[in-house]
């Protein structure tokens, strides 16, 4: 699946999210994911388990994997995270747990704002987890994350 060349605009949710419902009798696995030169104008939500202007959160055994978000300009949003990438389990909207994200690149990423909230990762459980997460030029209101710097949670420069 290929999402690109877009302006994506979301009152209430997140402008993309990936993986939240599927079917978990016959579970799926959602790979080969790219998401390229897109404009993100508005995101906001009041649930806590469904932030995220960019959100992968696989439920209902689904399975992440293979995703490329390159060359994405987030401009200020009224409430929540710029990103958030979950296992989860919800009782009332999925049936099991999500298996896991797997191989996610993160590409020239911008986001210029102050209502951004830090960025949740987190695995469902030991077998159920993130991992092979990789950001390259992630810049926050001018300022470009490193590895090198004091503070390692990504969260709004001022």
């Amino acid at each position: 699946m290929t999402i690109q060349n877009s302006a994506l605009w979301a009152d209430v949710a997140h402008a993309i999210n990936i993986g939240t419902h599927g079917n978990p009798i016959n579970p799926e696995t959602m790979s080969d994911i790219t998401i390229r030169n897109v404009d993100i104008m508005d995101h906001r939500e009041f649930q806590m388990g469904y932030q995220g202007a960019i959100a992968i959160n696989p439920g209902d055994s689904n399975l992440v994997k293979d995703v490329v978000i390159e060359s994405v300009r987030v401009e200020d949003f009224r409430m929540r995270q710029l990103i958030t990438m979950m296992v989860m389990y919800n009782q009332k909207y999925n049936t099991s747990p999500g298996r896991g994200i797997s191989n996610v690149t993160i590409r020239d990423l911008s986001y210029n704002g102050i209502n951004a909230n830090t960025a949740i990762m987190t695995g469902c459980n030991e077998s159920r987890g993130i991992e092979f997460v990789r950001f390259e030029n992630l810049t926050i209101n001018g300022l470009q994350i490193k590895d090198t710097m004091k503070k390692r949670s990504i969260g709004v420069a001022r």
